[in-house]
């Protein structure tokens, strides 16, 4: 058994973020007469688990789910919507990326505010053509 302390130095994790997982179901401590909470070989494992997990940014509500469920085709369900959700995050950071270089480009163009201003309004009426065709600019 590992005390909580031991547990948050190894993993590089805060107290709180113990008691969270914990809340939410997903690790068990067990509690020694001195009240410290301990951790087994099994919730260490888990702590990987869920560690891995987290490097993937799935939520701990998913997370959760996973084990819950302990169902590999929901799982794979579970992973596959996650990767849709990424990857249309991606599009949404690249439209994004696009924008603030077409406005980059249009304020170092423009050296009168005035004519920037013109060409916002501009951007903000049709965004998409407008960064999708800026490499004219």
């Amino acid at each position: 058994m590992y005390k909580i302390g031991l547990v948050t130095s190894r993993y590089q994790i805060s107290h709180r973020t113990l008691r969270y997982w914990e809340e939410a179901g997903i690790l068990k401590s067990f509690r020694g007469e001195n009240n410290y909470r301990y951790y087994d070989e099994n919730n260490l494992n888990r702590i990987k688990q869920i560690l891995f997990f987290r490097r993937l940014n799935l939520p701990i509500k998913d997370i959760e789910s996973i084990f819950t469920k302990n169902d590999l085709t929901y799982t794979v369900d579970i992973l596959k919507q996650h990767l849709e959700n990424i990857k249309n995050q991606e599009q949404a950071y690249k439209l994004l990326s696009n924008t603030l270089e077409y406005l980059l480009r249009l304020i170092e163009d423009k050296k009168d505010i005035a004519d920037m201003i013109i060409d916002l309004d501009e951007l903000n009426n049709n965004p998409i053509d407008l960064v999708i065709n800026s490499s004219n600019i």
